[in-house]
């Protein structure tokens, strides 16, 4: 029996200015409405709130219980030489 599975991930790229010396304790990634990728990809809608909340839940029922990966300065991809 084949099951075909459908799977949706987002990627999202930010640059972040910080003004102090700490980092925000939070920082908006998911803006409500519809935006571009830098490099073109989309156009993603995020509807409203409760569409932001569907999408977060669907986000972390994906990962089942695993951190959500944050690459910092690309040091997922370069982890091996990096060590």
């Amino acid at each position: 029996m084949w099951v075909k599975a459908v799977i949706y991930l987002t990627a999202c790229a930010a640059s972040i200015e910080l003004t102090g010396s700490t980092a925000p304790e939070w920082v908006h990634l998911l803006p409500i409405g519809t935006v571009m990728g830098r490099d073109g990809r989309g156009p993603y809608t995020v509807r409203d709130k409760a569409h932001a909340t569907q999408i977060v839940a669907a986000t972390l029922a994906y990962q089942r219980g695993a951190d959500i990966p944050v690459d910092y300065e690309h040091q997922s991809e370069l982890s091996a030489s990096n060590g």
